[in-house]
């Protein structure tokens, strides 16, 4: 008996040493995060290489988080033949910012682009003898687009920067302040400073980028240098006889009428068909603009691509080697940025299949075109094709993911993973799962515990091999809790999230901070980005959970276009509101509202509407809708010749998030009526806004709309922080957001009310109706 005392005594002591261990989340935390980047499998099915992007304290030059999944990159390897522990790939010591480009068709070479200053410097690496070269050559390298293919296992065709200067892609958050201080430079010397930008008859003063094809050849150390022109994007046809390239071709301009989207171009781009050497060079439509991605089928002799030619949206099917062309209808519908009516064209063999909802057309006879069937489809759902391996797929034992083993047999996943939490020591709390296809006969695993910890694991035959471990120092971080709040609504069952402090059953009501963003519907599943791990470095629900606050995450539906009355945020957000404090576990009278971005014009208009409100922070928001559209982002300023995106930005308020239906000149008063900074007489609450000078929301809005509060006398803070982008990412610059905006919460929702006093006195209250995760 005395020795079960004392062994239950052992277990009491150790249970509250864990709970004295743990920390509360902190901001540096969250800059130490570690993640996975891109990840491929050679085509032989012998080599997975993946990107370790390490935390943001690696980086050399902070305030770059556009770039920094490019940044802070590390390639690291496995060999599928005998897998084990990942290993890096280069072993040169070198610090982060080497990416991956691809493997050649035998997985033999694998090609890398490492940062070396504004520019990348290409290299391949044999994957036998890891052996590196490095060539001098800067591929013209954006996340969008296929700059480096290969023809073979030796030849690879890359699209180099012809100059000195860097990918424009690379430089854009730098671009605007060296521009600035280099043309101020030149005026204030007595030297040219000017830009310019044209429309209308004048647009031909936009200027193309130059970049070169090349041609490597690894057995003779070669490269060959071919054309020089504003090349955009490669796509090998499978027998690496032909390439698919296209390129700049010149500036696009909508007319008044036309509709515009947030994907529209400003630069169209034309289709040319050749030879990996060049010296075979082929037009198949010289009055044709590409509106998508080109595909082959895959005996490589037939490309397909949609296109726009004499104003009409049609299919180009193409045949290089004996110069056939056939222009097919569309179907009905707009291209998207991704080549697509909403889904990508395919290949099903040698019938080409391509996706439209008119099902009397799908059920008809396929066309015959060059000996080819073409055959439109219904089978794209809701605009997307099913996953096919290019996507981390999330897993939960409800909706097991079904996979092709080594032997061709379909497996659950969940099913050999019934001890997975067993044998990582800790709870699994969320697993995304990317499964490798082709001859690997495997499954790429990432397992999230639940402090934030993470570990990449790979799957086949049951079997689990561990491969690196992320995050080992949010082991004993404490997680905020996590609760459901269910409504039914209109459109069925729809679920928000409350984010209590770590820890939190029971107790005196909390103060309650609300994150809003219109159009936002969450999912049954706490949202990702939010918990522990998650790379989030705006309104982390973590970091205010931590701090002692409640946290709101509700889902917002929004209508496609606001009413010309102003569209009424605070009732949306109140409706939600009302359920998390119907509740008892937050405090009615210490309600405050944190957007960032959309959320924070949300956050605003909210604030115009309702005195629910206690304190408002605004972070990098629009405020004056009309004011906003047109004008210049940093990079468009810096460099207008190069970079015109008029159309998208005004796409953003007529039909993207704006949601205004129309142009500032054709529903003025809608734009009127839906921008907090023409309401700024009704805000009561005070205000924290902060910017950021080098941000696409322009800063010139935030002081608009802290002006008009200060030209009443209204309680309100401007935060600029300089040198940074829509998201605030630099250490320092990060903990004074935070440290800003808790304190500012605590100063301003501090009051206890009657209500708190009573419910301390009376003991704890119950939260009978949310669920805990």
């Amino acid at each position: 008996m005395r020795s079960a005392v004392l062994v239950l005594a052992w277990l009491a002591s150790l249970f509250h040493a864990a709970q004295a261990s743990a920390r509360s989340y902190t901001v540096d935390d969250l800059l130490r995060l570690e993640a996975i980047g891109k990840v491929l499998v050679d085509p032989a099915g012998r080599w997975l290489a993946f990107e370790k992007r390490e935390g943001m304290f690696s980086l050399k030059e902070h305030g770059r988080i556009a770039k920094a999944d490019v940044l802070r990159s590390t390639p690291y390897v496995v060999d599928l033949a005998s897998p084990g522990r990942a290993q890096p790939l280069l072993t040169d010591g070198r610090p982060s910012g080497t990416i991956l480009l691809g493997f050649s068709p035998g997985g033999r070479h694998l090609a890398i682009a490492r940062l070396e200053g504004d520019r990348f410097r290409l290299g391949t690496v044999n994957l036998a003898s890891r052996e590196v070269r490095w060539w001098p050559f800067a591929p013209s390298y954006d996340p969008f687009h296929s700059i480096a293919v290969w023809v073979d296992d030796v030849r690879l065709v890359v699209i180099a920067q012809e100059d000195d200067r860097a990918a424009g892609w690379l430089v854009a958050d730098t671009m605007p302040r060296k521009s600035a201080a280099q043309r101020g430079a030149d005026t204030a010397a007595g030297r040219l400073g000017v830009t310019s930008a044209g429309s209308g008859r004048f647009l031909d003063l936009q200027k193309h980028s130059e970049r070169r094809l090349l041609l490597l050849d690894l057995n003779r150390h070669v490269a060959t240098a071919s054309i020089i022109g504003p090349w955009v994007s490669l796509a090998p046809a499978p027998s690496g006889s032909w390439l698919a390239a296209t390129r700049q071709a010149g500036p696009l301009q909508p007319a008044a009428a036309d509709p515009v989207h947030e994907d529209t171009p400003y630069m169209s781009e034309e289709l040319l068909l050749l030879r990996p050497d060049a010296h075979s060079i082929w037009s198949p439509c010289d009055t044709c603009t590409l509106a998508g991605v080109p595909s082959w089928n895959r005996r490589g002799d037939t490309v397909v691509a949609l296109i726009v030619a004499h104003g009409r949206q049609q299919i180009l099917l193409a045949q290089p080697a004996k110069r056939f062309v056939a222009l097919l209808p569309a179907p009905r519908g707009r291209a998207s940025a991704a080549g697509s009516i909403g889904c990508p064209l395919r290949w099903r063999g040698q019938e080409l299949v391509v996706p439209g909802t008119d099902s009397a057309r799908a059920k008809g006879p396929a066309e015959i075109v060059g000996r080819l069937s073409v055959r439109v489809s219904g089978s794209c759902a809701n605009g997307q094709w099913p996953v096919d391996g290019a996507d981390w797929i999330r897993v939960s034992s409800t909706t097991p993911l079904r996979f092709i083993d080594a032997q061709g047999h379909r497996q659950a996943l969940t099913s050999g993973m019934d001890n997975a939490s067993d044998a990582l020591g800790e709870f699994v709390a969320q697993t995304e799962a990317l499964p490798l296809g082709g001859k690997t006969g495997a499954t790429l695993l990432r397992l999230r515990k639940a402090r934030g910890a993470e570990q990449l694991v790979l799957l086949r035959k049951r079997a689990m091999t561990p491969l690196i471990n992320l995050n080992t120092h949010m082991k004993d971080v404490e997680p905020a809790t996590w609760r459901a709040l269910v409504q039914n609504g209109r459109d069925g069952k729809q679920v928000s999230w409350l984010v209590l402090p770590p820890g939190t059953r029971r107790g005196a009501p909390l103060p309650l901070v609300v994150f809003p963003y219109p159009g936002q519907i969450y999912s049954e599943q706490p949202p990702a980005d939010q918990q522990l791990g998650g790379e989030r470095y705006y309104t982390s629900a973590q970091l205010l959970a931590a701090s002692g606050f409640a946290v709101l995450l509700p889902s917002l539906p929004m209508p496609r276009v606001l009413p010309d009355q102003g569209y009424p945020f605070a009732r949306a957000i109140e409706k939600v509101l009302e359920e998390a404090l119907g509740t008892g576990c937050c405090d009615r009278a210490r309600v405050g509202l944190w957007g960032h971005s959309y959320g924070a014009y949300a956050a605003a208009m909210a604030a115009s509407q309702s005195s629910r409100f206690h304190a408002i922070v605004a972070s990098s928001g629009i405020y004056d809708l009309a004011g906003t559209v047109g004008t210049f982002g940093p990079g468009t300023r810096a460099s207008p010749e190069r970079m015109l995106p008029v159309a998208a930005n005004y796409a953003w308020a007529e039909e993207g998030q704006g949601r205004m239906g129309g142009a500032p000149w054709s529903v003025p008063l809608r734009y009127v009526a839906n921008s907090p900074v023409y309401l700024a007489d009704k805000i009561q609450a005070p205000m924290l806004i902060t910017a950021a000078d080098q941000d696409v929301s322009p800063l010139g809005q935030a002081e608009q709309l802290f002006s008009a509060l200060f030209r009443q006398g209204k309680p309100a803070q401007l935060v600029t922080y300089w040198g940074e982008g829509h998201v605030v990412s630099s250490p320092a610059n990060l903990r004074d957001l935070y440290a800003r905006v808790t304190a500012f919460f605590r100063s301003e929702l501090n009051s206890k009310t009657e209500g708190q006093k009573a419910a301390a006195s009376e003991g704890q209250l119950e939260t009978p109706r949310l669920q805990d995760r």
